[in-house]
């Protein structure tokens, strides 16, 4: 938790400076504009969870505003004229409730997203607004009306009660952002496939994001219904969840700051048109307007801005990693290898291995294995089946035949998060988490508690000194470092790393490969290279598997292995391996 508060502290000071500036300047302000400023921290608290669901875990949600709809008719109905419960408390009830809704709104995004997700929630919404115009739920319509306790009407007194709600919420976010969910969150949002490689539940994330982002809208809702005192179903229309999505992106309510500019802006340009009687219809122009610009950016809006500007006027972190040469003392150029008797089953043993799509056979009952504390390679030309080998035995691809065991434990019918935490895999293209530091990088890879000792091994094994830089400020090199780093935190049995080379110069690909012979030895782990760079092959593997057409074509000393006539044909075609 110590790293968490250090880390949180910058946005928690700079969101309590703002907020107690937002204090003095509104309270002391006449009585119209403290309700102005009110409804804009309640529209506040709506931005902020749309920023949960979109600008955190990057799903795209409509119907954030139709969540805030629970609360609103929960408080309308439990706080009017039957006095069931009073405020503050049925507030909390009505957040309560919006939670298992949009845990049920959360269910279509474990299948879905983009543009269908989207359609999807946009339906929700106006399935929301048509019972709601109805008038067949409690609390729905104006008959039901909400005088606010005595103690709350004082003067400034409910706008206190919401500045302290958005207050608290937001420091809450941004505690979340730092936590196991958040950080679960954006690593689902850069790519699902490369959480689940790093153990994260990708249906774990992405519900907890719906869950919390109902709770604060179905309070923010209870919060605007007790305002108005009574409900409006055309507050929650679904031209109102995209008016507020749109506002939520081009503000970036991902961070606390896009969701309170969201509502300052929403608010209190409101106000002045109507003041200045300017017709609404200049308003809805001139946000269409703003909106294409921002959209067309895609900079990070309000927020993004705000955030660059401030990186700008650090001073960035110095940032090298040497690179080792075979000339290092004590850097051993004989890769770790343990004898594997034939009744050993530790480590990686591919059974029969099979994968079919349709009339095509991808892998065709292939066979090898991986023994503890070793590195074997795994070669062939493109299209080959090396891709989709990792893939099967990561679960990527359940269905297929034979069998993936590790030290002796079959793997099939074991999700890939699972899969993680004995089996790990890296990508050939950059899956890092562009928005973290590298130890948040680490420490969401970890799927578990790691200490500061545990991150520190990793950061020096990769060589990286930036620790508070984001990843995606750093070279493409240490970021292949990095994930290389993410797939050994977590400990794995075996870790699969696909084409660590590729975009690396010769100096830096020897630089790799002595670091990948010190990982069987240093950590523990079995160690499958896939690779195209045959002299780092030759450097680090002392086996190698050839995989052509989805056959395996040869697997034995990586130097036999090369020279078959089989593996030259399968590289060269069979005319030019004959005059080699």
């Amino acid at each position: 938790m110590s790293g968490l508060r250090r880390g949180s502290f910058p946005s928690l000071l700079a969101l309590l400076v703002v907020m107690l500036v937002t204090l003095a300047v509104v309270y002391p302000a006449p009585k119209y504009w403290q309700y102005v400023a009110t409804i804009g921290m309640i529209q506040a608290l709506i931005g902020l969870s749309i920023g949960v669901v979109y600008g955190t875990a990057g799903m795209l949600s409509l119907c954030q505003v139709s969540l805030a709809a629970i609360g609103s008719w929960t408080v309308g109905y439990m706080t009017a004229q039957d006095h069931l419960l009073g405020l503050p408390w049925s507030l909390a009830v009505g957040a309560v409730l919006a939670v298992p809704v949009g845990l049920l709104v959360g269910l279509p995004a474990l299948r879905l997203r983009g543009v269908n997700l989207a359609i999807v929630t946009l339906g929700f919404a106006v399935a929301i607004y048509t019972v709601g115009k109805v008038g067949e739920v409690p609390g729905s319509t104006s008959d039901y009306y909400i005088v606010l306790p005595r103690w709350l009407n004082e003067k400034g007194a409910w706008f206190l009660a919401v500045w302290v709600s958005f207050l608290g919420f937001a420091a809450v976010v941004i505690l979340l952002r730092r936590s196991r969910w958040g950080l679960s969150w954006l690593a689902i949002a850069r790519s699902e496939r490369a959480a689940a490689a790093l153990g994260v539940s990708v249906f774990r994330a992405k519900l907890t994001a719906f869950g919390v982002s109902a709770a604060i809208a179905g309070w923010a809702g209870g919060m605007l219904v007790a305002t108005f005192g009574s409900a409006d179903p055309g507050t929650f229309s679904p031209f109102q969840c995209l008016s507020f999505f749109v506002l939520a992106v081009m503000m970036g309510a991902g961070f606390w700051e896009g969701a309170f500019a969201l509502g300052f802006f929403n608010a209190v340009s409101s106000a002045l048109l109507r003041q200045w009687n300017i017709s609404p219809d200049v308003a809805t122009l001139l946000f269409a307007i703003g909106s294409i610009q921002v959209l067309s950016a895609g900079r990070g809006g309000f927020s993004g801005d705000v955030r660059r500007l401030i990186a700008r006027g650090r001073k960035p972190e110095e940032h090298v990693v040497e690179l080792r040469s075979r000339s290092v003392e004590g850097a051993s150029l004989t890769p770790s290898r343990r004898a594997q008797s034939p009744e050993d089953a530790s480590g990686l043993q591919i059974v029969d291995l099979t994968v079919r799509y349709g009339a095509v056979t991808a892998l065709d009952h292939v066979s090898f294995s991986v023994p503890s504390r070793s590195i074997v390679g795994l070669v062939g030309p493109n299209g080959a089946g090396k891709s989709t080998l990792v893939d099967a035995c990561t679960g990527f691809i359940a269905a297929y035949g034979g069998s993936v065991l590790v030290d002796g434990a079959p793997q099939e019918g074991i999700p890939p998060h699972r899969r993680a935490r004995v089996l790990r895999r890296t990508f050939q293209s950059d899956r890092t988490v562009g928005e973290l530091s590298p130890p948040d990088y680490l420490r969401i890879s970890a799927a578990r508690d790691v200490t500061r000792a545990e991150l520190g091994e990793i950061l020096d094994f990769v060589g990286c000194t930036a620790t508070r830089t984001r990843l995606d400020r750093l070279d493409v090199r240490t970021r292949r470092l990095l994930m290389i780093g993410s797939c050994l935190v977590g400990r794995p049995r075996v870790a699969l790393i696909d084409e660590p080379a590729a975009g690396l110069s010769a100096d830096e690909s020897e630089d790799l490969g002595l670091r990948l012979i010190d990982i069987p030895d240093r950590f523990g782990a079995s160690v499958l290279v896939i690779e195209h760079d045959m002299e780092l092959v030759r450097l680090v593997c002392p086996e190698v598997a050839v995989l052509d057409f989805g056959k395996l074509i040869a697997f034995d000393h990586t130097a036999d292995a090369l020279d078959d006539p089989r593996v030259q044909a399968a590289y060269l075609g069979d005319e030019l391996a004959s005059r080699a």
